[in-house]
């Protein structure tokens, strides 16, 4: 089968490998449609290996060379011989955080917490690919009439999803997401779902600050503005920031939601920065700010992704910027989304092209 493959640092290369087989009587083999370029794929091209094993990973046995792809839907091709919830035909996205199922934090449903986590395209073989071969217990199934593109936004929508669970947010908070990439736009309309009086997101790129404003956001601003707290609170009516969630991983970020946050508020950190972020923490005690980490979703973060999605509420297709084939992955896909990408959201790679 065709496949693009990971071997390090600016070199993915397209390959033919045997198409993967069911090894346990809980594998569902799967004729993948689309999968969608992640940051975290991208991360893995212009800088990796990051989260890529270059040994034998504990839980998956697998290091590079690997197959990327995590986003990704398609068609069940066969099942092993326990496999209950799934049938050949079905149409299915996938969950691909893999947990050991016997941990404390596998136990309490929230896997990507797991020592021995690994995820389906970093860790393991994914889905740039032809087929791939997944546990039942990740296999989520599409309703009827959803489109096969969009949906597999399920798992950065899952992550929007959690970052507002874990902010604890309530009707009529006020929201600043710092990022209006995938996870930002995302964010921005659970926001909006959940009930939140003002939406606002901080981006550099004017593109995408554009498509916020289309997606339900009130303001964008510019992180290099003078004066922000005072022109959000003149937005808010006074209020100001309840909730700030920082999804870029740069340096400055957490500071700048410091700075913005209002006393008693909540920031929340999705984004990796590579070095330690400068957070004033006298002011983080003074203030009383709460402070969450989002690592990942759990398997209900994804089951409300994938009924946001499917029914419209959350508009995936509009963030959708190019459909490619497998050919194209390189030069279409991880070149188009790098560092140049300013018009660039969430690429696709169709298998069936």
């Amino acid at each position: 089968m065709k496949c693009a493959v990971y071997y390090g640092k600016n070199d993915v290369r397209l390959e033919d490998w045997p198409e993967p087989e069911l090894k346990k009587n809980t594998d569902v083999k799967i004729k993948i449609d689309y999968c969608g370029i992640c940051g975290s794929d991208l991360e893995e091209y212009y800088y990796g290996p990051v989260v890529v094993p270059e040994k034998a990973h504990p839980m998956t046995g697998r290091k590079m060379p690997l197959i990327l792809g995590h986003e990704f839907s398609g068609t069940v091709e066969s099942v092993g011989s326990a496999v209950k919830s799934v049938r050949p035909g079905d149409r299915v996205v996938v969950n691909p955080v893999l947990g050991c199922g016997e941990c404390y934090w596998c136990k309490k449903g929230v896997p990507c917490l797991c020592e021995s986590m690994a995820c389906i395209g970093l860790q393991s073989d994914g889905a740039f690919a032809e087929y791939a071969v997944i546990p039942e217990d990740n296999c989520m199934l599409v309703p009827e009439g959803a489109d096969m593109a969009s949906i597999t936004l399920i798992e950065p929508c899952a992550t929007a999803i959690r970052n507002l669970k874990r902010a604890r947010m309530k009707v009529g908070d006020n929201v600043l997401v710092i990022g209006a990439g995938t996870v930002g736009l995302l964010t921005i309309q659970a926001a909006r779902l959940a009930g939140a009086d003002k939406v606002m997101a901080v981006e550099v790129n004017e593109f995408r600050s554009e498509m916020a404003l289309k997606l339900g956001a009130d303001a964008v601003f510019s992180p290099f503005e003078d004066d922000l707290k005072k022109k959000i609170r003149g937005i808010t009516g006074g209020r100001g920031i309840q909730i700030a969630i920082e999804i870029t991983g740069k340096e400055s970020s957490p500071v700048l939601a410091l700075e913005v946050i209002e006393k008693g508020g909540t920031i929340v950190l999705v984004g990796i920065c590579p070095e330690p972020s400068p957070l004033l923490t006298r002011n983080i005690a003074r203030n009383e700010i709460d402070i969450f980490g989002v690592h990942g979703y759990t398997k209900d973060d994804i089951r409300d992704s994938i009924s946001f999605i499917s029914s419209g509420r959350i508009k995936a297709a509009e963030l959708i910027t190019g459909i490619i084939g497998i050919d194209s992955i390189v030069d279409k896909g991880f070149n188009k989304l790098g560092p140049n990408g300013e018009k660039e959201i969430k690429i696709i790679v169709d298998m069936n092209r």
